[in-house]
């Protein structure tokens, strides 16, 4: 339930709103959407030099793997077309100032499990222009770089 409004969000409701790789992508990369990236730093392979020294070789390499494949695929919706935020901004900013009030949003997470609780958010205030990624990015470009580091 909404700590906000309790109300309840059907699996029918939520469904409706997350997409699988294929249509979220070639929706998204229609004119007058926002695509928004809410992974933290850490779920897209950013990390101190000093926490990335610390590293196997191993791990680098999955770290390597994983940059390599997350840059193939934002480059799959046009330059400069994802925005990254974290999910605290993104609440801040489109829920609370009506940022993106006027555009559809493509929104996902690295493992599809921040969307619901987002969805309440939106719900709440009024926000019907919004799809997700069904199970998030990790679906698409795999986990197990990321898994490994």
């Amino acid at each position: 339930m909404s700590e906000s409004k309790g109300r309840y969000i059907s699996n029918k409701a939520f469904k409706e709103k997350t997409l699988p790789w294929e249509e979220f992508h070639t929706r998204a990369k229609g004119h007058g959407v926002k695509i928004i990236d809410i992974r933290d730093h850490v779920q897209k392979g950013y990390m101190s030099a000093a926490e990335e020294a610390d590293l196997s070789e191993e791990q680098r390499q999955h770290l390597k793997e994983f940059r390599s494949k997350n840059k193939e695929l934002l480059s799959l919706f046009g330059r400069n077309k994802v925005v990254s935020q974290s999910i605290d901004v993104l609440h801040r900013n489109i829920v609370n100032n009506n940022v993106y009030q006027n555009q559809t949003m493509f929104i996902f997470d690295q493992g599809g499990t921040m969307i619901l609780w987002l969805m309440y958010h939106l719900e709440d205030a009024g926000i019907e222009n919004y799809f997700f990624l069904d199970k998030g990015i990790g679906s698409v470009i795999g986990t197990e770089s990321y898994n490994n580091l």
